[in-house]
């Protein structure tokens, strides 16, 4: 796999997200988006949203996990942590989306809220938040540099 990594670019990568994900676009979507060069095929993107003073909305969709192994997380907390200043990120997911969740923990994200069936009928709707200090990406990279 050899990945490149670039910016969301919302006319040509909104249809890949949608595949994954029933999210609507808003005026501050943006994110990173990972693309194998061997296949030129999108491998993994990140979508930020909902943009506060401090903090952002996360969406995390891979298409392998491989694309974990080749930096890609590690590039997107750094644009949001240091190149977007933010020190909180948050994101929903469903109680049942078992592999997700096993990986925002391993990320650092905790959960702190439940909405009641808040995705559907007998699914409640998780919400996570990661602050910068427990990411253990983002802490992995900057130990790396020093």
């Amino acid at each position: 796999m050899n990945l490149e990594m670039r910016l969301f670019h919302g006319p040509t990568d909104w249809g890949w997200v949608k595949q994954y994900l029933p999210l609507l676009r808003v005026e501050d979507t943006c994110g990173m988006t990972a693309v194998d060069l061997d296949t030129n095929t999108t491998v993994g993107m990140v979508i930020f949203d909902n943009f506060m003073y401090n903090s952002a909305q996360a969406h995390i969709v891979l298409a392998t996990p491989m694309v974990l192994k080749y930096g890609f997380l590690e590039e997107v907390f750094d644009l949001v942590f240091e190149g977007f200043g933010k020190d909180y990120l948050y994101g929903f997911v469903r109680e049942d989306n078992h592999k997700a969740l096993r990986l925002n923990k391993h990320l650092g994200f905790k959960e702190t809220a439940r909405v009641k069936e808040g995705y559907g009928p007998g699914c409640d709707y998780i919400m996570m938040e990661l602050h910068k200090d427990n990411c253990t990406m983002y802490h992995q990279q900057i130990q790396e540099v020093a």
